[in-house]
């Protein structure tokens, strides 16, 4: 192909780009291209052409065409018969500037045409071609000469016929024409005109066919055998044994496009995407405080999706085969976003009640309503694109349904801008200067920093008031505290047990307005939000989510501080305990003023420090994540207002109060906030899953640390407890996939109700836990209450048993205020280390609380400080080394310490002065845990802490049961572990960092063996002649508790073991795995 020819084509597609673009036709006027008539006589023409077909004949019209074949050329010669006999009697009325159209192809969408022309007196005619368009309107001719396939041969007006004879080779020198294969059905169309439109604004003559004049065929151009020439005038009809083809044999009449089909898939198109699915769009957006808003949202989606599919099915069967022009390649986009768009929405549906599918959500729900948005308005330019075919904007014709879709347009405009206006000014609740604030928050959390000043650490949210009415309740801004009275007669009352009770039966209630119940089942299918959230919510308090704006409590959050890590060349813990000792002369004890002050302010400083939340920064990006907090409009407060069936007045619980007594938790004082009740369930966000083993061992059981934070941190209530106290747990409850609702037991091992962690194993059965193991940070969020649970030890939880009794009553060392026992044993296996853990935190480990110093530490270090014996410290991070990061109360100056050099909050200075003269033991905690393999050892740093802090108040023993090779391997290359065999007494080995670690199961022999070695010397040690077996014998005045956890069969046989060393049950607790310990 030449460059000219290129440029040609070039051009001859950039300005049908623009026919396209600018919706401007082009015509057939140009002058330069006509040429004089002929006029030929019509019989004379007639006897050249053997074959004929008549195309269109009425009473006063014939329309013909005839043609013949060589070995290179078709000579085609297209005849209008008219009821004129010459030019000059033509009745410009009936038969003024006609043309006369052939096109090779199946549509005028694709086709090459040949058209001719003839000038008003008939003297001068054009015969050119034209290159196919992408609507129905008149082509684009071809002026270039390296483009020509067609060359004209005479026109006239004789003989009362109108003809154009012309010829074109059968396989023209260029790639974009059709080759013709005479032996084969060719598909052409034809069309004429007999008074073509006339256009002032151009001059020009609009070459419109209407929908009368024209038609399409199937032609075979050479028959075999070749014809017999006719000698006269001929139809083209041939007989047998003459030598002629049959004309129906060679030609079919496959006749036009249904132009019947071609409206109804416009305008059913049109409708479903220009009326049907924008409605659906308002549906889904701006109704979705209705009931049942999802199953129209639905179902006119589905509605206007079969439609399409069936419209495009009903294009696709009348034309079978098209070029791609804009509206069809447009018209595939749609068709692949709309199976995308279906199939995002099946999974966005399946998502509000399958939480498999829910995780989808997060990208689902936005991708669908982007995607939705871009399809409606390409749909929008489709139908405008598919409106200027059928009815080219040019035209005169159609401008009825080009009104239709400018007034559609300008409609859906106004109705979205008008209601989208409203919604933001009347009926949502946004605040601008929170939003401000969400908006600097998300900045801040991309920068990696964020930073916030404190305000009111409580602030209450904005409530609706139920009324005592017998009208429907109405909102105000109030909260209403709540007591054990009932403001409204016809209210069931509900406490926060009677409330659960009724969820694990299967109700849906909710708690809001700080006090109303109210039954959220009727929207179970409809929530815009689906129906997992609602069962996450189910049975909790709402009034956050509901009644306030998203990010109300970003200004709020000030994250904790990230201490550094410890430095690696960091002293010993152990080293500078017994350079402390040396150097710390008697009476060397801080004196004057600064130290009376630390003791005076102490006390207020650490109140401050714990009613902070302990959320990180980390933290809080989850906790936002997992809110899904949706700013509910006014519409759907009162539509909540018309869902209440009952009114929360307390609990009536008189052992609650007796709880409260006895656990006596440190509390937050909160007077304006909602009184603390145990039994409410508390919604939390999951912030971190860690598994922390990684045992091979045939049958282990993986254990993972996860870490619940409250999902609205600063929502403190009156009288909450700020710690966990050793031996309380909190319940979790799920919703399972098979729709169970179940509840379970986990001891936090640290933290307070705003933030804490549990561990918990993975078993074969173990439905809750498997579940919570499953859950990714920030995908849902928890029911958990609590605390729950007796107490194991504590200063609200002294010894009133009578071996602490029997103590002389002026012994000073024994003081009431005393509550640890001289010895603890605490025996665990498997997931019964957890309460083990729990209580080394509390003992050894504790953060915000005030510790005695009893030796001297000068820093080495910048980050150090310097400490005196008598020194107030309170511990703020944990290095589990023997190291933590604090603060020293007595110099006002915080940095890192030797935990080592304080006193366990359990020992008071006198008994440690007794202890280091030698008067008393120091009191004893005995951890004996039994694993499987050294790869399930939960807890490793908190044994080392602990060892590593207070070495002489504290003794491990691990019993791996197996996989030794791995416990010689770590022992070979980390001098943390101490082996022992059962051959070599246990006792004999010193404690280091983790413990002692023993190869193979715990025996009776060795639960007397530690018993007797670590049994307090008020203990009377005998023999016990039947089973040739150590024991002991209880002694007055001594003091001695044993803790036992694991699974039911260990429990068992470690208490007859027990037993038979000769610890009485009294001083033996059971803390069972599977319910809150009840030691009360």
């Amino acid at each position: 192909m030449s460059s000219a020819m290129l440029r040609s084509r070039a051009t001859a597609l950039f300005a049908a780009l623009l026919s396209i673009i600018f919706l401007v036709p082009q015509v057939c006027s140009s002058e330069e291209l006509y040429r004089p008539s002929e006029n030929i006589p019509f019989s004379t023409i007639v006897a050249k052409y053997s074959e004929a077909v008549t195309l269109f004949s009425s009473p006063a019209y014939n329309y013909t065409m005839r043609w013949g074949t060589n070995a290179t050329n078709l000579n085609v010669v297209l005849a209008l018969r008219t009821p004129f006999a010459n030019a000059s009697s033509v009745a410009q009325s009936q038969l003024f500037r006609p043309y006369l159209g052939f096109g090779f192809g199946r549509t005028m969408i694709g086709a090459q045409f040949v058209v001719c022309h003839f000038d008003p007196t008939y003297t001068k005619y054009k015969v050119h071609e034209h290159l196919p368009v992408s609507g129905y309107y008149p082509p684009t001719p071809v002026n270039d000469e390296n483009w020509l396939a067609v060359r004209p041969v005479s026109g006239g007006f004789t003989e009362s016929v109108i003809y154009c004879e012309w010829t074109r080779p059968l396989a023209p020198n260029n790639t974009y024409y059709t080759i013709v294969i005479p032996t084969e059905y060719t598909n052409v169309i034809w069309s004429f005109n007999l008074i073509p439109s006339y256009r002032a604004k151009d001059d020009n003559w609009f070459s419109y066919h209407g929908n009368k004049w024209r038609g399409a065929l199937s032609v075979i151009f050479n028959p075999a055998p070749p014809p017999t020439p006719p000698n006269s005038t001929d139809t083209g009809s041939g007989s047998p044994g003459t030598g002629q083809v049959n004309t129906a044999d060679i030609v079919l009449n496959i006749g036009p496009v249904s132009y019947t089909n071609k409206l109804i898939h416009g305008f059913g198109m049109a409708f479903v995407w220009m009326i049907l699915f924008p409605s659906s769009v308002i549906i889904s957006r701006y109704l979705r405080s209705q009931y049942a808003w999802l199953y129209w949202h639905m179902g006119v989606q589905l509605v206007g999706t079969t439609a399409s599919f069936g419209l495009l099915t009903v294009i696709i069967l009348t034309i079978p085969t098209t070029r791609l022009i804009p509206h069809t390649v447009i018209g595939i986009i749609l068709l692949g976003i709309t199976v995308v768009q279906v199939t995002i929405g099946v999974i966005n549906l399946l998502g509000l009640a399958d939480e498999s599918l829910a995780k989808l959500r997060g990208w689902s729900k936005g991708y669908h309503a982007i995607q939705g948005a871009v399809l409606l308005l390409l749909a929008f330019a489709q139908v405008g694109i598919g409106l200027d075919m059928a009815f080219p904007i040019a035209e005169e014709r159609g401008k009825e349904a080009w009104y239709v879709y400018f007034f559609l347009v300008a409609f859906w405009v106004v109705i979205y801008t008008t209601i989208e206006v409203y919604v933001r000014i009347r009926v949502r609740r946004i605040n601008p200067a929170i939003e401000k604030k969400k908006s600097q928050l998300r900045v801040d959390a991309l920068a990696g920093t964020i930073n916030r000043p404190t305000r009111d650490r409580y602030q209450q949210p904005v409530m609706a008031q139920i009324l005592p009415s017998e009208k429907p309740p109405i909102v105000i801004n109030t909260l209403i505290p709540v007591e054990k009275i009932s403001l409204r007669s016809n209210l069931a009352p509900f406490t926060w047990e009677s409330l659960d009770d009724e969820v694990m039966k299967g109700k849906l209630y909710v708690v809001a307005n700080g006090r109303y119940v109210y039954d959220i089942s009727s929207w179970i299918s409809s929530h815009p939000g689906g129906s997992i959230i609602l069962y996450q919510v189910n049975g909790t308090d709402i009034s956050n989510d509901y009644f306030h704006e998203a990010g109300f409590d970003a200004d709020e959050f000030t994250p904790r501080k990230n201490y550094p890590e410890q430095r690696k060349d960091r002293a010993n813990a152990e080293v500078v305990r017994q350079q402390s000792a040396r150097n710390t002369a008697p009476g060397m004890a801080r004196r004057g003023s600064a130290a009376s002050h630390a003791l005076s302010i102490t006390g207020s400083i650490l109140d401050q420090m714990r009613m902070s939340p302990l959320v990180t920064e980390s933290d809080w990006k989850i906790i936002l994540k997992a809110r899904r907090t949706h700013i509910h409009t006014d519409v759907a407060l009162r539509r909540l207002a018309t869902l209440v069936v009952g009114e929360l007045v307390g609990s009536n619980s008189e052992a609650f109060d007796a709880y409260s007594a006895v656990t006596a938790n440190a509390k937050f004082s909160n007077p304006s906030g909602r009184k603390f009740n145990r039994n409410e369930y508390r919604r939390y966000a999951l912030t971190d899953r860690k598994q922390i083993t990684t045992s091979t061992a045939p049958g282990a059981r993986q254990a993972y640390r996860l870490r619940f934070c409250l999902l609205y941190p600063h929502d403190i209530r009156n009288d909450e407890p700020l710690d966990f106290l050793p031996g309380q747990s909190i319940e979790i409850q799920v919703r399972l996939p098979d729709k169970r609702t179940v509840s379970r037991y986990y001891n936090p091992l640290s933290g307070n109700l705003s933030a804490f962690d549990i561990v918990i194993r993975a078993v074969p059965n173990g439905a809750v836990a498997n579940y919570l193991i499953r859950q990714r940070p920030g995908d849902r969020q928890f029911k958990i209450r609590g605390p729950i649970g007796g107490v194991m030890l504590g200063p609200s939880r002294p010894l009133r048993d009578t071996y602490r009794a029997s103590y002389v009553s002026n012994d000073a060392l024994y003081a009431p205020e005393e509550w640890m026992p001289d010895v603890l044993f605490l025996f665990c296996a498997g997931s019964g280390v957890t309460p083990v853990l729990q209580l080394l935190s509390y003992l050894f480990l504790p953060t915000l609380e005030t510790l005695s110093a009893t030796g001297v530490y000068t820093p080495q270090y910048g980050d150090e400080v310097q400490v005196y014996p008598g020194d107030q410290v309170v511990a703020k991070h944990h290095y589990f080394d023997g190291w933590c990061s604090g603060h020293n109360f007595s110099t006002n100056e915080s940095g890192t310490f030797p935990l080592s050099i304080t006193l366990p909050r359990f020992v008071s200075a006198q008994r440690a002065q007794a202890v280091r003269m030698g008067r008393v033991p120091p009191p004893k905690v005995v951890v004996v845990n039994s694993v499987n393999s050294l790869d399930e050892l939960v807890g490793l740093e908190s044994f080392e802490g602990s060892l590593l802090g207070y070495p002489e108040y504290i003794a491990v023993h691990h019993f791996v049961q197996q996989d030794f090779a791995s416990v010689r391997a770590a022992a070979s290359v980390n001098p943390d572990y101490t082996l022992v065999s059962h051959t070599a007494p246990p006792l004999e080995a010193v404690p280091l960092p983790c413990g002692i670690v023993h190869l193979g199961k715990l025996r009776p022999d060795d639960i007397a063996s530690i018993v007797q070695t670590y049994a307090p010397s008020e203990y009377m040690h005998g023999v016990d002649q039947r089973h040739n077996r150590s024991v002991v014998t209880l002694g007055e005045g001594s003091s001695l508790r044993v803790y036992m956890c694991g699974p039911v069969e260990y429990l068992r046989d470690l208490t007859d073991e027990l037993n038979e060393v000769g610890l009485p049950t009294e001083v033996l607790k059971i803390l069972p795995h599977d319910r809150p310990v009840e030691l009360y």
